[in-house]
């Protein structure tokens, strides 16, 4: 099984791994930091970030990120 990887802090996506669906719990990749839903499609200058509450992702700008820090 497919999961996404994305920051604790920022909910930015950071990539994707694999783990087998039975182990899902036990896995690395299965943290609080990873999710089975793929992010969207996206350009240069905009990056996934993974709304944890709403369990989805949203595209945002890196302009918008970087005035955030």
């Amino acid at each position: 099984m497919k999961v996404y990887l994305y920051d604790p802090e920022t909910g930015c996506y950071q990539g994707e791994d694999f783990t087998d669906a039975p182990l899902l719990s036990d896995s690395p990749a299965a943290t609080s930091c990873s999710t089975t839903v793929a992010p969207p499609p996206y350009a240069p200058g905009v990056v996934p970030v993974f709304k944890h509450t709403k369990q989805r992702w949203e595209l945002e700008s890196v302009w918008t990120l970087k005035t955030r820090t």
